[in-house]
């Protein structure tokens, strides 16, 4: 049974769950700190999970990348994606001299 990392110091454990419902409460917690505006966070989660947090993450808005994998778990980052900068053109009309 492992445990599932609600916040820095938090985890919890689901005696008699699958490892099913373990990806599901992970994915759940991943969309709550999404949907509380969090600008940038890292999380760890199931490697069988990094698929389904990322098609979610890009979906609303957000940047994912792997840190780190070890034993079946993967620990990501997720930012919000800034906006593209809106480029102007600038036209520039002095004159190089030439030497």
């Amino acid at each position: 049974m492992r445990q599932i990392e609600v916040e820095e110091g938090l985890r919890l454990r689901f005696p008699r769950r699958t490892e099913e419902f373990n990806e599901g409460v992970e994915i759940g917690l991943l969309v709550a700190r999404i949907a509380r505006g969090d600008q940038a966070f890292t999380c760890l989660i199931s490697a069988a999970n990094v698929d389904q947090a990322r098609v979610v993450a890009q979906h609303l808005g957000y940047r994912i990348q792997i840190a780190a994998e070890n034993s079946g778990l993967s620990e990501v980052h997720l930012s919000s994606r800034p906006k593209r900068p809106k480029l102007t053109l600038v036209h520039d009309n002095r004159r190089i001299a030439s030497s």
